[in-house]
């Protein structure tokens, strides 16, 4: 049966859609059930459900969408039946097999990307006392490869510029060299490294 169209006839005299003809497309090609598209945006300001079908596309060689009707125009509505040969039928399934495999692929690979960051994060982030090194080959003010004790932080729950102490200590106790650089650009330098598995990541 394929797909069976019913199409409104426009009459230019009566200026009215006042007909109607049927016609078929898609024999042998129709390898799924409709199913329905909630709020498709059709206009920049109209929205409407469609009733779909999935069509196999010989030139693609893969399933496609067509459009049976919608909520806002009815000039052409169709009702279909599934009737692809099983052949077609395996095929379609071993794609949409494939491609549920090669999204959940890629899901796993970001959750475990956001949780190597959160991890690398937490290890570099800041605090007093931490031995940190300017990694970013774009400081310029402070040399990649500085290494100082952080000794002041501009806000201690989200610190922008951190200062290290880069030499020994004076009588008083303070650093005899200091650098001021941006929090983004330095580096933990403990051997111990960050802890992967509390964030979940390898």
């Amino acid at each position: 049966m394929a797909i069976t169209w019913t199409e409104k006839t426009y009459n230019n005299d009566t200026k009215c859609y006042d007909g109607s003809k049927t016609y078929t497309t898609h024999e042998g090609l129709v390898v799924s059930a409709p199913y329905t598209l909630h709020s498709v945006r059709i206009m920049s300001d109209v929205w409407a459900d469609f009733r779909c079908v999935k069509v196999w596309d010989a030139t693609e060689q893969k399933a496609i969408r067509v459009d049976l009707s919608n909520t806002e125009f009815d000039v052409k509505t169709g009702v279909s039946t599934i009737d692809a040969p099983a052949e077609i039928l395996a095929e379609v399934a071993r794609q949409e097999a494939e491609a549920i495999a090669k999204q959940a692929a890629y899901e796993k690979a970001s959750r475990e990307a956001a949780a190597r960051k959160a991890a690398e994060d937490a290890f570099n982030f800041p605090q007093k006392g931490m031995i940190m090194q300017v990694a970013n080959p774009r400081s310029r003010k402070v040399a990649p490869g500085t290494v100082g004790v952080v000794f002041w932080l501009d806000d201690f729950r989200n610190p922008s510029r951190v200062g290290l102490g880069t030499g020994g200590k004076d009588a008083s106790g303070r650093y005899s060299k200091v650098v001021f650089v941006n929090a983004a650009y330095l580096k933990n330098t403990a051997v111990t490294g960050p802890d992967y598995a509390a964030y979940g990541a390898c």
